[in-house]
């Protein structure tokens, strides 16, 4: 077999060095979710995504979804800077009760990402759920609010952190030490106010201690009882929000921890959110670096290269990806980001593909930069995924993963299946 002509690195991408800290709970998402909606102005949906594992995820999809509303609830979506994050790719779909956002999102381990965007109402009187829905690493999670809309002018009242007028919908504070937090009620219509009176429930974790309050401009005087703050506002309040602040002392350990917040409100506002604190550590770093370079092996069967060189940078199919249906075609070399700034514990290749057949395989082989090394038959799944393979054995210090190169084969008893590989990259441990 030929050994690849080396080429320089070219950094095109920005390797991500990943901080992590320790999370209590399952994988997960949760969201704020409006209640009521006015007819024809938009407020903010939001949703969290929870990651307390030691693995990464990989969000592709994140949606509001409202499929089992009787009529078409949603008539557009807002988006950009301080209408929504991402601040473009948000789509509602032709039923008018869906809007997702078809979006590649590594969640590094032992941490929470947001997301949310304005949507306004479509004229519709129903009472209709909406599930706040994350597919990441090929599994759906979804969390269900309950919400209304009017068809006439009302109130569109929304929950989220921080003082305004940018949303958050997770917060990362230090551990140990007296914090302010911030809860915001907010009403978007324009129109039509929401009446003072109404109730803000706040049930902070028990594991944050001698809470307080401090107020806020139109909000009375808070009752506390255990971990449970209760207040109400004051005044009636229109196309404008209202904030409430507390403090309390935060855990001396680093975890991330759930906010639960509520208002129950006239004429019949009722939103609900699920924040997340992230309580921040000391947390080894993980560096992700993708390829960067293709260097091409020139040498019969190949496989299609679609798209622009790299090919394998992102996972951005059908843009740019790579494919075969010829069994043994070969295809190199692919090579990655350059880094050394941490210590080395484990290192990963990881490719992210699929197979039409199941019995077709994909050979693996890695080069650091003087020794090509066999990894042996991988069978990539039905659907785009990503897999794992151990490398540290190859690639144990920082000249060889610099020099590392990625070359792959066709492994078929015929031509009748089809394989597909859209991004490859190599994960250091630190």
């Amino acid at each position: 077999m030929l050994l690849p002509t080396l080429v320089s690195s070219i950094v095109s991408y920005t390797a991500q060095v990943v901080m992590s800290v320790q999370i209590r709970g399952p994988v997960k998402v949760t969201g704020s979710i409006p209640y009521q909606m006015d007819s024809r102005q938009a407020g903010f949906f939001g949703a969290v995504f929870w990651n307390p594992t030691d693995d990464f995820y990989e969000i592709t999809n994140v949606e509001f979804n409202a499929s089992t509303a009787i009529s078409q609830v949603f008539s557009r979506v807002e988006q950009g800077a301080g209408s929504s994050y991402p601040t473009s790719g948000w789509i509602l779909d032709s039923t008018r009760k869906v809007i997702y956002l078809p979006t590649v999102r590594v969640v590094q381990p032992h941490t929470a990402v947001e997301f949310y965007v304005k949507v306004m109402g479509n004229r519709q009187t129903e009472s209709f759920s909406v599930q706040v829905r994350a597919k990441a690493n090929g599994t759906d999670y979804q969390e269900s609010y309950l919400t209304s809309q009017q068809s006439v002018d009302s109130p569109f009242s929304v929950l989220w952190l921080g003082q305004g007028p940018t949303p958050h919908f997770v917060t990362t504070i230090s551990p140990g030490v007296r914090q302010t937090f911030y809860v915001t009620l907010q009403e978007s219509s324009g129109r039509i106010a929401i009446a003072g009176g109404g109730t803000l429930t706040i049930l902070v974790p028990r594991e944050f201690t001698s809470l307080a309050s401090i107020g806020g401009s139109g909000w009375g005087s808070a009752t506390i009882t255990g971990n449970k703050i209760e207040v109400s506002n004051t005044e009636t309040f229109v196309d404008s929000y209202r904030t409430y602040a507390f403090t309390t002392t935060t855990p001396s350990s680093g975890s991330l921890y759930q906010l639960d917040v509520s208002f129950n409100g006239a004429p019949n506002e009722h939103p609900r959110g699920n924040f997340a604190i992230q309580i921040s550590g000391s947390p080894p770093a993980q560096i992700q670096l993708y390829c960067d370079s293709y260097n091409p092996f020139n040498q019969s069967p190949e496989w299609a290269l679609v798209g622009t060189s790299p090919y394998l940078n992102e996972v951005d199919y059908p843009s740019n990806y790579i494919h075969t249906s010829s069994r043994n075609a070969r295809e190199g070399y692919f090579g990655f980001q350059n880094s050394g700034v941490e210590t080395i514990t484990t290192v990963d290749l990881e490719i992210n593909g699929r197979t039409d057949r199941q019995s077709d395989l994909v050979q693996m082989r890695i080069y650091d930069g003087s020794t090509w090394f066999d990894l042996g038959l991988i069978r990539l799944p039905a659907t785009f995924e990503w897999l794992s393979m151990d490398v540290t054995s190859y690639l144990n210090t920082w000249e060889k993963i610099n020099a590392a190169q990625l070359w792959l084969q066709l492994s078929a008893a015929d031509n009748r299946g089809h394989v597909y590989v859209d991004c490859a990259r190599i994960r250091v441990n630190g």
